[in-house]
Protein backbone atom coordinates (compact mmCIF):
# COMPACT_ATOMS: atom_id res chain seq x y z
CA UNK A 1 0.00 0.00 0.00
CA UNK A 2 1.22 3.35 -0.76
CA UNK A 3 1.78 6.34 1.99
CA UNK A 4 -0.87 8.37 2.70
CA UNK A 5 -1.11 11.26 0.91
CA UNK A 6 -1.63 14.50 2.20
CA UNK A 7 -1.69 18.43 1.11
CA UNK A 8 -1.57 20.83 3.98
CA UNK A 9 -2.96 24.68 3.80
CA UNK A 10 -2.82 27.37 5.55
CA UNK A 11 -2.56 31.03 5.37
CA UNK A 12 -0.22 31.28 8.53
CA UNK A 13 3.17 29.74 8.22
CA UNK A 14 6.45 30.26 9.50
CA UNK A 15 8.76 32.52 9.55
CA UNK A 16 5.85 34.59 10.65
CA UNK A 17 5.07 33.54 14.30
CA UNK A 18 1.68 32.62 15.97
CA UNK A 19 -0.70 29.37 17.07
CA UNK A 20 -1.91 28.24 13.90
CA UNK A 21 1.38 28.69 12.16
CA UNK A 22 3.64 26.88 14.24
CA UNK A 23 0.68 23.76 15.00
CA UNK A 24 0.87 23.85 10.69
CA UNK A 25 4.53 23.36 10.62
CA UNK A 26 5.49 20.97 13.98
CA UNK A 27 2.06 18.63 12.66
CA UNK A 28 3.21 18.52 9.06
CA UNK A 29 6.29 16.67 10.10
CA UNK A 30 5.26 14.91 12.75
CA UNK A 31 2.79 13.30 9.80
CA UNK A 32 5.74 12.80 7.96
CA UNK A 33 7.74 10.82 10.70
CA UNK A 34 4.47 8.55 10.92
CA UNK A 35 5.02 7.64 7.31
CA UNK A 36 2.62 9.91 5.89
CA UNK A 37 3.63 12.04 2.45
CA UNK A 38 2.51 15.40 3.26
CA UNK A 39 3.15 18.82 1.12
CA UNK A 40 2.66 22.01 2.68
CA UNK A 41 1.04 25.11 0.77
CA UNK A 42 1.78 27.83 3.58
CA UNK A 43 1.13 31.76 3.45
CA UNK A 44 3.26 34.39 5.58
CA UNK A 45 3.95 38.25 5.59
CA UNK A 46 7.79 38.20 7.15
CA UNK A 47 10.27 37.91 4.22
CA UNK A 48 12.47 35.60 5.33
CA UNK A 49 11.81 31.75 4.90
CA UNK A 50 12.83 28.90 7.44
CA UNK A 51 15.54 26.86 5.96
CA UNK A 52 14.03 23.66 4.07
CA UNK A 53 13.97 20.31 6.99
CA UNK A 54 16.97 18.80 7.47
CA UNK A 55 15.55 15.45 9.61
CA UNK A 56 16.86 12.73 7.54
CA UNK A 57 13.61 10.70 8.30
CA UNK A 58 11.35 14.00 7.65
CA UNK A 59 12.45 15.41 4.39
CA UNK A 60 12.32 12.54 1.46
CA UNK A 61 8.80 12.66 2.90
CA UNK A 62 8.04 16.52 3.02
CA UNK A 63 7.88 19.37 0.21
CA UNK A 64 7.34 22.96 1.06
CA UNK A 65 5.85 25.76 -0.57
CA UNK A 66 5.56 29.08 0.73
CA UNK A 67 4.02 31.91 -0.48
CA UNK A 68 4.28 35.46 0.47
CA UNK A 69 1.47 38.08 1.19
CA UNK A 70 3.12 40.69 -0.09
CA UNK A 71 1.68 44.62 -0.71
CA UNK A 72 -0.21 46.84 1.42
CA UNK A 73 -1.93 45.58 4.65
CA UNK A 74 -5.22 45.82 3.08
CA UNK A 75 -4.47 43.92 -0.08
CA UNK A 76 -2.40 41.05 1.20
CA UNK A 77 -5.18 38.31 1.64
CA UNK A 78 -6.37 39.11 -2.01
CA UNK A 79 -3.22 38.82 -3.61
CA UNK A 80 -2.65 35.65 -1.47
CA UNK A 81 -5.61 34.29 -2.58
CA UNK A 82 -4.98 34.70 -6.22
CA UNK A 83 -1.41 33.00 -6.06
CA UNK A 84 -2.62 30.28 -4.23
CA UNK A 85 -5.01 29.13 -6.57
CA UNK A 86 -3.03 29.66 -8.97
CA UNK A 87 -0.38 27.14 -7.48
CA UNK A 88 -3.29 24.70 -6.43
CA UNK A 89 -4.15 24.09 -10.14
CA UNK A 90 -0.46 22.93 -10.77
CA UNK A 91 -1.59 20.39 -8.03
CA UNK A 92 -4.64 19.20 -9.35
CA UNK A 93 -3.29 16.88 -11.68
CA UNK A 94 -1.85 14.73 -8.11
CA UNK A 95 -4.35 12.03 -6.64
CA UNK A 96 -4.53 13.56 -2.90
CA UNK A 97 -6.20 11.08 0.45
CA UNK A 98 -6.54 14.35 2.07
CA UNK A 99 -7.13 18.04 2.11
CA UNK A 100 -6.67 19.55 5.44
CA UNK A 101 -7.00 23.38 6.00
CA UNK A 102 -6.35 25.65 8.88
CA UNK A 103 -8.70 28.51 8.69
CA UNK A 104 -11.62 29.91 7.73
CA UNK A 105 -10.71 32.76 5.74
CA UNK A 106 -9.02 32.92 3.68
CA UNK A 107 -8.30 28.92 3.04
CA UNK A 108 -11.71 27.85 2.83
CA UNK A 109 -12.30 30.74 -0.23
CA UNK A 110 -8.71 29.63 -1.96
CA UNK A 111 -10.19 26.30 -1.51
CA UNK A 112 -13.51 25.71 -2.55
CA UNK A 113 -13.15 24.83 -6.47
CA UNK A 114 -9.98 22.05 -5.02
CA UNK A 115 -12.18 18.76 -5.24
CA UNK A 116 -8.97 16.73 -6.01
CA UNK A 117 -8.87 14.45 -2.34
CA UNK A 118 -10.67 11.95 -1.34
CA UNK A 119 -12.13 13.27 1.85
CA UNK A 120 -11.46 17.78 3.05
CA UNK A 121 -10.57 17.91 7.16
CA UNK A 122 -10.43 21.59 8.86
CA UNK A 123 -9.14 22.54 11.84
CA UNK A 124 -11.44 25.20 13.89
CA UNK A 125 -8.54 27.26 16.08
CA UNK A 126 -10.14 30.44 15.79
CA UNK A 127 -10.80 32.39 19.10
CA UNK A 128 -12.87 34.04 16.60
CA UNK A 129 -15.36 30.95 15.94
CA UNK A 130 -16.07 31.29 19.81
CA UNK A 131 -17.08 35.10 19.52
CA UNK A 132 -19.01 34.09 16.32
CA UNK A 133 -21.26 31.04 17.99
CA UNK A 134 -21.86 33.53 20.67
CA UNK A 135 -23.25 36.36 18.79
CA UNK A 136 -25.10 33.83 16.61
CA UNK A 137 -23.69 35.67 13.25
CA UNK A 138 -21.59 34.54 10.18
CA UNK A 139 -23.26 31.05 10.48
CA UNK A 140 -24.51 31.10 6.70
CA UNK A 141 -20.22 32.35 6.01
CA UNK A 142 -18.75 29.45 7.86
CA UNK A 143 -20.83 26.42 6.74
CA UNK A 144 -19.85 27.73 3.01
CA UNK A 145 -16.71 27.93 4.00
CA UNK A 146 -16.76 24.63 5.08
CA UNK A 147 -18.96 22.48 2.98
CA UNK A 148 -17.93 19.05 1.79
CA UNK A 149 -15.95 18.80 4.94
CA UNK A 150 -16.21 15.34 6.06
CA UNK A 151 -14.34 15.92 9.49
CA UNK A 152 -13.31 19.04 11.57
CA UNK A 153 -11.03 19.06 14.21
CA UNK A 154 -11.42 20.96 17.18
CA UNK A 155 -8.53 21.52 19.60
CA UNK A 156 -10.14 22.23 22.65
CA UNK A 157 -13.55 20.37 23.85
CA UNK A 158 -15.17 23.84 24.25
CA UNK A 159 -14.70 24.34 20.55
CA UNK A 160 -16.03 20.70 20.02
CA UNK A 161 -18.65 21.31 21.55
CA UNK A 162 -19.49 24.58 19.73
CA UNK A 163 -18.75 23.25 16.45
CA UNK A 164 -21.53 20.49 16.95
CA UNK A 165 -24.27 22.90 17.22
CA UNK A 166 -22.80 25.46 15.09
CA UNK A 167 -21.97 23.07 12.31
CA UNK A 168 -24.87 21.25 12.87
CA UNK A 169 -26.70 19.76 9.41
CA UNK A 170 -23.55 19.61 7.62
CA UNK A 171 -22.23 15.86 7.72
CA UNK A 172 -19.20 16.59 9.02
CA UNK A 173 -17.68 14.71 11.79
CA UNK A 174 -16.11 16.98 14.74
CA UNK A 175 -13.75 15.07 16.56
CA UNK A 176 -11.24 16.64 19.88
CA UNK A 177 -7.55 16.40 18.80
CA UNK A 178 -5.36 18.80 21.21
CA UNK A 179 -2.45 21.39 20.29
CA UNK A 180 0.73 20.06 20.35
CA UNK A 181 4.26 20.81 21.66
CA UNK A 182 7.32 20.30 20.67
CA UNK A 183 8.62 18.17 23.80
CA UNK A 184 12.30 18.64 22.25
CA UNK A 185 12.46 22.52 21.86
CA UNK A 186 10.55 23.17 25.04
CA UNK A 187 12.08 21.27 27.88
CA UNK A 188 13.16 20.83 31.40
CA UNK A 189 16.58 22.74 32.24
CA UNK A 190 18.32 24.93 34.51
CA UNK A 191 17.65 28.66 35.52
CA UNK A 192 20.14 30.94 34.33
CA UNK A 193 21.24 34.77 34.79
CA UNK A 194 21.44 35.28 31.02
CA UNK A 195 17.80 33.96 30.53
CA UNK A 196 16.76 36.65 33.49
CA UNK A 197 18.85 39.33 31.95
CA UNK A 198 17.38 38.85 28.70
CA UNK A 199 14.12 39.61 30.69
CA UNK A 200 15.40 42.77 32.37
CA UNK A 201 15.34 40.90 35.62
CA UNK A 202 17.94 41.62 38.30
CA UNK A 203 19.08 39.39 40.86
CA UNK A 204 16.03 38.25 43.62
CA UNK A 205 13.42 39.33 41.63
CA UNK A 206 10.69 37.05 41.10
CA UNK A 207 9.56 36.57 37.54
CA UNK A 208 5.95 36.29 36.37
CA UNK A 209 5.74 35.49 32.43
CA UNK A 210 3.05 36.06 29.94
CA UNK A 211 3.37 35.11 26.21
CA UNK A 212 1.63 36.24 23.26
CA UNK A 213 1.61 36.43 19.69
CA UNK A 214 0.22 40.22 20.09
CA UNK A 215 -1.63 42.51 22.92
CA UNK A 216 -5.13 41.44 22.11
CA UNK A 217 -7.91 42.69 23.92
CA UNK A 218 -9.23 39.08 23.86
CA UNK A 219 -5.36 38.11 26.02
CA UNK A 220 -6.87 39.76 29.03
CA UNK A 221 -3.39 41.75 29.52
CA UNK A 222 -5.82 44.71 31.14
CA UNK A 223 -6.68 42.42 33.99
CA UNK A 224 -3.43 40.93 35.25
CA UNK A 225 -1.61 44.68 35.00
CA UNK A 226 -5.05 45.38 37.25
CA UNK A 227 -3.74 42.23 39.59
CA UNK A 228 -0.62 43.66 39.94
CA UNK A 229 -1.04 46.41 42.62
CA UNK A 230 -1.86 43.54 44.99
CA UNK A 231 0.45 41.01 43.59
CA UNK A 232 2.93 43.59 44.80
CA UNK A 233 1.63 44.17 48.13
CA UNK A 234 1.73 40.61 48.92
CA UNK A 235 5.05 39.45 47.02
CA UNK A 236 7.63 43.39 46.56
CA UNK A 237 9.58 41.16 44.15
CA UNK A 238 7.58 39.80 41.78
CA UNK A 239 7.86 41.33 37.90
CA UNK A 240 5.90 40.72 35.43
CA UNK A 241 7.24 40.11 32.11
CA UNK A 242 5.47 40.30 29.16
CA UNK A 243 6.36 39.18 25.60
CA UNK A 244 4.74 39.97 22.15
CA UNK A 245 3.95 43.18 20.43
CA UNK A 246 1.27 45.06 18.92
CA UNK A 247 -0.94 48.47 18.76
CA UNK A 248 -2.60 47.73 22.24
CA UNK A 249 1.45 48.52 23.66
CA UNK A 250 0.94 51.86 24.14
CA UNK A 251 -2.05 51.80 26.15
CA UNK A 252 -1.09 49.21 28.37
CA UNK A 253 1.78 50.66 29.38
CA UNK A 254 0.14 53.40 30.43
CA UNK A 255 -2.08 51.56 32.27
CA UNK A 256 0.71 49.92 33.89
CA UNK A 257 1.29 53.79 34.96
CA UNK A 258 -1.67 54.55 36.23
CA UNK A 259 -1.66 51.59 38.84
CA UNK A 260 1.47 53.00 39.91
CA UNK A 261 3.35 49.26 39.00
CA UNK A 262 4.91 50.39 35.70
CA UNK A 263 8.64 50.13 37.04
CA UNK A 264 7.74 46.63 37.63
CA UNK A 265 6.12 45.46 34.36
CA UNK A 266 8.63 44.39 31.38
CA UNK A 267 7.16 44.76 28.07
CA UNK A 268 9.90 42.93 26.08
CA UNK A 269 8.38 42.69 22.73
CA UNK A 270 8.85 39.98 20.16
CA UNK A 271 10.92 37.01 20.91
CA UNK A 272 12.58 34.46 18.71
CA UNK A 273 10.32 30.89 19.42
CA UNK A 274 14.04 29.21 19.95
CA UNK A 275 14.68 31.66 22.95
CA UNK A 276 11.57 30.85 24.44
CA UNK A 277 12.42 28.16 26.46
CA UNK A 278 14.82 29.77 28.24
CA UNK A 279 12.95 32.30 29.93
CA UNK A 280 10.11 29.59 30.87
CA UNK A 281 13.25 28.15 32.88
CA UNK A 282 13.71 31.72 34.10
CA UNK A 283 10.19 32.20 35.36
CA UNK A 284 8.70 31.01 38.48
CA UNK A 285 4.96 30.99 36.76
CA UNK A 286 2.95 31.65 33.68
CA UNK A 287 0.14 33.51 33.34
CA UNK A 288 -3.04 32.97 30.79
CA UNK A 289 -5.69 35.52 32.30
CA UNK A 290 -7.48 34.83 29.30
CA UNK A 291 -11.29 36.07 28.35
CA UNK A 292 -11.24 34.04 25.05
CA UNK A 293 -9.19 31.22 24.33
CA UNK A 294 -9.72 28.28 21.96
CA UNK A 295 -6.23 26.52 22.81
CA UNK A 296 -2.91 28.24 24.39
CA UNK A 297 -0.08 27.15 22.86
CA UNK A 298 2.11 29.09 24.84
CA UNK A 299 0.73 27.37 27.95
CA UNK A 300 1.29 24.06 26.85
CA UNK A 301 4.94 25.61 25.98
CA UNK A 302 5.35 27.10 29.40
CA UNK A 303 4.52 23.30 30.92
CA UNK A 304 6.49 21.42 28.79
CA UNK A 305 9.57 23.78 29.65
CA UNK A 306 8.70 23.34 33.69
CA UNK A 307 6.71 26.45 34.56
CA UNK A 308 3.69 26.25 36.42
CA UNK A 309 0.34 28.18 34.22
CA UNK A 310 -2.15 30.23 36.27
CA UNK A 311 -4.68 30.31 33.67
CA UNK A 312 -8.28 31.41 33.87
CA UNK A 313 -11.49 29.39 33.57
CA UNK A 314 -12.17 29.83 29.67
CA UNK A 315 -11.59 27.54 26.22
CA UNK A 316 -8.76 25.07 26.15
CA UNK A 317 -7.14 26.16 29.33
CA UNK A 318 -8.52 23.49 31.83
CA UNK A 319 -7.32 21.42 29.76
CA UNK A 320 -4.33 20.82 30.71
CA UNK A 321 -3.67 23.46 33.47
CA UNK A 322 -5.37 20.88 35.99
CA UNK A 323 -5.83 22.96 39.08
CA UNK A 324 -3.93 22.25 42.14
CA UNK A 325 -1.54 19.63 39.98
CA UNK A 326 0.02 21.56 36.93
CA UNK A 327 -1.32 25.17 37.79
CA UNK A 328 -4.10 27.02 39.37
CA UNK A 329 -7.18 27.98 37.78
CA UNK A 330 -9.02 32.07 37.98
CA UNK A 331 -11.90 33.35 37.13
CA UNK A 332 -11.92 34.95 33.85
CA UNK A 333 -12.17 39.36 34.02
CA UNK A 334 -11.19 39.33 37.59
CA UNK A 335 -7.98 41.05 39.06
CA UNK A 336 -8.75 39.39 42.56
CA UNK A 337 -8.69 35.90 41.38
CA UNK A 338 -5.60 36.49 39.53
CA UNK A 339 -3.74 38.27 42.36
CA UNK A 340 -4.80 35.36 44.53
CA UNK A 341 -3.78 32.48 41.75
CA UNK A 342 -0.11 34.45 41.31
CA UNK A 343 0.99 34.66 45.18
CA UNK A 344 -0.25 31.78 46.68
CA UNK A 345 2.30 29.95 43.90
CA UNK A 346 4.99 32.93 44.39
CA UNK A 347 5.16 31.86 48.18
CA UNK A 348 4.78 28.17 47.89
CA UNK A 349 8.18 27.55 45.94
CA UNK A 350 7.41 23.28 46.67
CA UNK A 351 4.35 23.35 44.71
CA UNK A 352 5.92 24.92 41.99
CA UNK A 353 8.37 22.62 41.95
CA UNK A 354 5.84 19.66 41.81
CA UNK A 355 3.54 21.18 39.24
CA UNK A 356 6.46 21.84 37.12
CA UNK A 357 7.10 17.78 37.27
CA UNK A 358 3.55 17.01 36.84
CA UNK A 359 3.07 19.82 33.44
CA UNK A 360 5.81 17.93 32.18
CA UNK A 361 4.64 14.64 32.20
CA UNK A 362 1.08 15.64 31.13
CA UNK A 363 2.38 17.26 28.01
CA UNK A 364 4.90 14.28 27.45
CA UNK A 365 1.77 11.93 27.90
CA UNK A 366 -0.67 13.69 25.89
CA UNK A 367 0.40 16.56 23.76
CA UNK A 368 3.98 15.58 22.37
CA UNK A 369 3.49 16.16 18.83
CA UNK A 370 4.20 12.70 17.89
CA UNK A 371 1.10 11.66 19.85
CA UNK A 372 -1.26 14.69 18.08
CA UNK A 373 0.19 13.06 14.79
CA UNK A 374 -1.47 9.16 15.65
CA UNK A 375 -4.61 10.45 16.58
CA UNK A 376 -4.88 12.75 13.54
CA UNK A 377 -3.97 9.69 11.07
CA UNK A 378 -6.53 7.42 12.98
CA UNK A 379 -9.09 10.39 12.16
CA UNK A 380 -8.03 10.89 8.62
CA UNK A 381 -8.44 6.74 8.14
CA UNK A 382 -11.75 6.43 9.60
CA UNK A 383 -13.11 9.38 7.48
CA UNK A 384 -11.94 7.95 4.49
CA UNK A 385 -13.01 4.92 5.47
CA UNK A 386 -16.27 6.08 6.16
CA UNK A 387 -16.81 8.73 2.90
CA UNK A 388 -15.09 6.53 0.04
CA UNK A 389 -14.98 3.15 1.69
CA UNK A 390 -11.20 3.39 1.24
CA UNK A 391 -8.58 2.01 3.79
CA UNK A 392 -5.41 3.68 4.18
CA UNK A 393 -2.30 2.60 4.77
CA UNK A 394 -1.47 2.12 8.89
CA UNK A 395 0.33 4.02 10.73
CA UNK A 396 3.96 3.72 11.07
CA UNK A 397 6.56 3.60 13.57
CA UNK A 398 8.48 6.80 13.93
CA UNK A 399 11.70 5.45 13.10
CA UNK A 400 12.80 2.60 10.40
CA UNK A 401 10.33 3.36 8.12
CA UNK A 402 11.29 2.43 4.67
CA UNK A 403 10.45 6.17 2.63
CA UNK A 404 9.83 6.40 -1.24
CA UNK A 405 11.08 10.15 -1.83
CA UNK A 406 8.50 12.43 -2.18
CA UNK A 407 8.34 14.74 -5.63
CA UNK A 408 9.63 18.19 -5.33
CA UNK A 409 6.77 20.71 -6.19
CA UNK A 410 7.71 22.84 -9.41
CA UNK A 411 6.38 26.24 -9.37
CA UNK A 412 6.21 28.21 -12.52
CA UNK A 413 8.70 31.06 -11.88
CA UNK A 414 5.95 33.50 -12.40
CA UNK A 415 4.11 31.76 -9.32
CA UNK A 416 7.31 31.50 -7.04
CA UNK A 417 7.01 33.49 -4.03
CA UNK A 418 11.12 33.93 -3.82
CA UNK A 419 11.02 32.48 -0.09
CA UNK A 420 9.13 28.70 -1.45
CA UNK A 421 11.79 26.21 0.23
CA UNK A 422 10.89 22.41 -1.34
Amino acid sequence: MTPLKILMFSVDYPPDLGGISGHVYRLSRALANQGALVTVVGGHVLPTAMPAPSNDAVEPMLREVRIRRAGPRGFRAAWFVGQAKRFLHSLQKEEWDVLHYHNIFPDGLVLRDFREAKIRIFTNHSDAFLRAHESGRKRRWYHWLTSGASGIIAPSEEIAEKSRDFFRGNGAKIEYIPNGVDTSLFTLGPRTSSAAARLGARPGEDIILLAVRRHDPKCGLDYLIRAMPAVLASEPRALLCVIGDGSEGPRLKALAGEMGCGERIRFIGRVENEKIPALYRAAYLSVLPSIFEAVSLSGLEALASGCPVVGTRVGGIPAFVHDGETGLLVDPKSPPSLAEGICRLLGAPALREQMALRGRALVEQQFSWASIARTTIAFYQERLEARNGYVAEPVLAANGFSTPTAERAEVPNSQRSGNAAY
